[in-house]
């Protein structure tokens, strides 16, 4: 049937969507329509197994493995797990979805580590903020988190979902759901947004060939684009993006973003470039920009601070003098969210 012709339902004062939307409004509703996906598209699961580094799964044993939702724990019975997925003599997982900017705290961490029973433990904090500093806290203050506790993004297994869809054609059990969580995800929760709301880079205007483009010109006028290669930084999401170059005065918003696409191939003069290990022909993340737009002011590096990348709220863009000032500004929140 034409969707256009389809009546509009409503549950929860909103718009059903995909069935998914039938199941409600809060952090459960997200995390059951996750593990149902799990349920039915093996390859989709495998994909979340290698981001917590669990590998070597015989496809033969995907039949085999168990996914709970809101399962009581076996040490508390008050107590609930979001999403456990056990295949039992190798590898349970718990996974703690959150949405929005909350953060699980340490002690209701540490309750599910003794429900974790098989040789490879794992507990999975998924949310939509940035999660490194935090959980690196919480491994110097517990050991016991140590191989144990990681991050996800929602945002990674939107991503995730998406480069499945070549694979399972709509017409199939998995291309179906797979294209309704990622609906679900990104329409209902806004969960493929981002994952910062700035991004400060450093760029210099040395010319990569003689009268050639700079790595900051590229940026800011000639591609419009920010690029790097072998994966590193891949999942990030920031709304804005400052180049920086002994300080800035602008930002370029973030219009879209690509994978596994060579800068030669958006930028043919950077064959031009000679020597180096032939970065412009390697698979990269490209992050495409707006003209810049001015903050009306200077924000100088300050002291110290070289190749380093820095992510903020952009509300420190009109408080701080420095990206120095900046950084740690950022750092005292992330640690008081921790708290």
């Amino acid at each position: 049937m034409n969707e256009r012709m389809m009546n509009t339902l409503k549950a929860y004062d909103r718009k059903v969507r995909t069935p998914f939307g039938l199941l409600g409004t809060n952090e459960n509703a997200l995390t059951f329509s996750l593990g149902y996906l799990y349920s039915v598209c093996p390859e989709f699961l495998r994909k979340t197994l290698h981001r917590l580094d669990i590998k070597n799964v015989h496809f033969t044993r995907f039949g085999d493995i168990e996914i709970s939702l809101q399962k009581n724990t076996v040490k508390d019975k008050r107590g609930i797990t979001d999403l456990e997925i056990r295949l039992p003599g190798k590898f349970h997982i718990i996974i703690e979805g959150k949405i929005g900017l909350d953060i699980p705290s340490l002690e209701q961490c540490e309750k599910y580590l003794p429900e974790l029973e098989e040789p490879i433990k794992r507990l999975a904090i998924l949310q939509n903020a940035e999660h490194s500093n935090w959980i690196a806290k919480y491994k110097r203050e517990n050991h016991a988190f140590k191989g144990k506790l990681k991050g996800l993004y929602w945002a990674e297994l939107v991503e995730d979902a998406i480069s499945l869809l070549r694979s399972y054609p709509e017409s199939s059990s998995e291309g179906y759901w797979l294209r309704n969580f990622i609906k679900f995800a990104k329409e209902e929760y806004y969960m493929g947004s981002y994952t910062h709301e700035v991004w400060i880079v450093p760029t210099n205007k040395n010319e990569w060939w003689p009268g050639g483009l700079s790595f900051h010109e590229i940026h800011t006028k000639r591609g419009k684009i920010y690029f790097w290669s072998h994966g590193k930084f891949a999942n990030r999401k920031p709304l804005y993006i400052a180049s920086r170059c002994g300080g800035f005065d602008s930002v370029q918003k973030v219009l879209r973003i690509e994978h596994d696409v060579t800068p030669i191939s958006i930028i043919p003069e950077l064959k031009k470039v000679r020597g180096g290990d032939k970065w412009q022909n390697l698979p990269s993340t490209i992050w495409y920009l707006s003209e810049p737009i001015p903050l009306g002011r200077k924000i100088r590096t300050g002291p110290g601070l070289f190749n380093v990348h820095v992510t903020c709220d952009f509300d420190l863009l009109l408080t701080c003098d420095t990206v120095v000032e900046i950084r740690d500004k950022m750092k005292e929140r992330r640690e008081g969210m921790s708290e």
